[in-house]
């Protein structure tokens, strides 16, 4: 089940027993002193109970009641304060070096409840820091490859978490990363070859000794001031993509594996979810059909990636990644608006400008596109190409995504070199107070500008020091 963060404030639900009461604690040491900096997080006994008639998804259209999760800090004298709350409520201690404690609702007003014992277990100590403390020891002295294959395997997932550092086989990796190459990583066919042998060689030492993982970050004392509220929403097969917090206060949420629509109201936890209808002859996986076929579960028509609102009326731009359009969504009339663009791949990141026009990238055909929404009409821009060789692998894109709808594993067919040639890929996109709108090619290591009112571009192969990646 996925859980999106909601608030670091305003609407923090306490953890509470049957009794609804509100809570002052303090959490204690080995020693009985006071702990501070523990993290301290209530959470439901039981998970919401919603209509989930749709596929095991929430019904469409139909308000739903989630619980909320919050998380609070220890200040410096142990103490804790959980704000009232309604119904059975459980919490968890957490604090690294100290083993955790789960409370059910009866023990929370035991003070022996509330204290820690310290954790000795290397395995286990190890286990509490986070991701990038155990990627860190990956590829040691191969700066090259650890590069490469962070930045075509890392952009979209951590690869210190559990799940990925748990050992497999060689075989297993091989498996998986050209299952990721499908997905779209473009790891080099060399790096494609030598990583699995090194994958499982290296995490299978570093399970059996735990100890070289180093320490995280220690917690700081401003932790104590925040407060954290989550709700959980979709399922283990979702992928809450993108958001918008919209200026009717409520938060829409798209689940880019599902195509559902989430509107939240942060206050209260209540959801209503909107499944976004297919169109006449669009295909389960969309244009790109064969790119998730093994995958376990996907309702995936449209592919709903990036969110934006209209300050003029308050619609939801919406891009669909397997689609050629863009999708509009009213918050008041709950409809779905299809505006079919006729060219370009993968619409991405979308934003809007000061005239009421929407911005977005069109990955897959090194394209950005603007909607102007008083002429009703779409304008595509061409993205320089670093070779012959990628111009052509680009303009073929549409014979490929035929090929990958068939099933054929094209991109596990094709050469890839340690730059992505063949795929610049333009991610980010955004529109400055100037009315400049600015571009990010993923795979390039470019960031782009373009004067919409001049029809002027201009790209720079080498950005300035502190301009940050686009995130997946």
């Amino acid at each position: 089940m996925t859980k999106i963060t909601l608030s670091f404030s305003a609407l923090l639900l306490s953890l509470a027993c049957a009794t609804s009461q509100a809570g002052d604690f303090t959490v204690n040491g080995p020693d009985g002193k006071p702990l501070p900096l523990v993290m301290v997080t209530r959470s439901a006994t039981q998970p919401a109970k919603i209509d989930d008639s749709d596929n095991g998804y929430a019904t469409s259209g139909k308000l739903q009641q989630g619980s909320f999760e919050t998380t609070r800090f220890s200040d410096a004298q142990g103490h804790v304060h959980l704000p009232d709350s309604p119904g059975d409520y459980q919490v968890r201690l957490r604090k690294p070096g100290f083993k955790d404690v789960v409370m059910a609702p009866a023990d929370l007003a035991k003070p022996t409840a509330w204290r820690m014992q310290a954790e000795t277990d290397p395995k286990a100590l190890a286990e509490q820091r986070p991701s990038n403390a155990w990627t860190s020891t990956l590829l040691v002295g191969r700066d090259d490859l650890k590069k490469e294959f962070m930045a075509q395997c890392g952009f979209c997932h951590q690869q210190g978490s559990a799940f990925l550092r748990r050992e497999r086989s060689a075989e297993e990796w091989s498996t998986t990363i050209k299952r990721m190459v499908r997905y779209g990583a473009r790891l080099s066919s060399e790096a494609q070859k030598e990583m699995p042998a090194l994958l499982e060689a290296h995490w299978k030492d570093i399970n059996a000794h735990p100890e070289r993982v180093p320490a995280a970050t220690p917690w700081t004392a401003e932790l104590t001031t925040a407060s954290i509220t989550e709700l959980p929403i979709g399922d283990r097969f979702s992928q809450m993509h993108d958001f918008v917090a919209h200026s009717n206060g409520i938060v829409y949420v798209g689940d880019n594996l599902q195509d559902r629509l989430y509107e939240i109201n942060t206050q209260t936890g209540a959801y209503t979810v909107y499944r976004v209808p297919p169109q006449p002859g669009d295909k389960l996986g969309g244009l790109l059909a064969g790119r998730l076929r093994d995958f376990p579960k996907h309702e995936t028509y449209q592919g709903i990636h990036s969110l934006v609102e209209a300050p003029k009326d308050g619609h939801i731009f919406i891009t669909p990644s397997y689609q050629r359009r863009l999708i509009e969504f009213d918050p008041k009339t709950k409809q779905f608006i299809n505006h079919e663009i006729g060219s370009g791949f993968y619409p991405h990141t979308v934003r809007m400008d000061a005239q009421n026009r929407v911005w977005f990238t069109l990955a897959l055909s090194n394209q950005i596109a603007v909607y102007d929404r008083a002429a009703d009409k779409f304008t595509t821009y061409d993205l320089p190409f670093r070779s012959f060789m990628e111009k052509m692998t680009v303009k073929l894109t549409p014979f490929f995504f035929k090929l990958i709808g068939l099933g054929l594993p094209i991109t596990n067919w094709v050469k890839i070199d340690h730059h992505s040639t063949g795929v610049p890929l333009p991610y980010g996109i955004e529109v400055t107070p100037d009315g400049k709108v600015w571009i990010a090619r993923l795979h390039t290591d470019e960031i782009a500008s373009l004067d919409p009112d001049h029809r002027r571009h201009h790209h720079d192969p080498n950005p300035a020091q502190g301009t940050a990646p686009p995130a997946c």
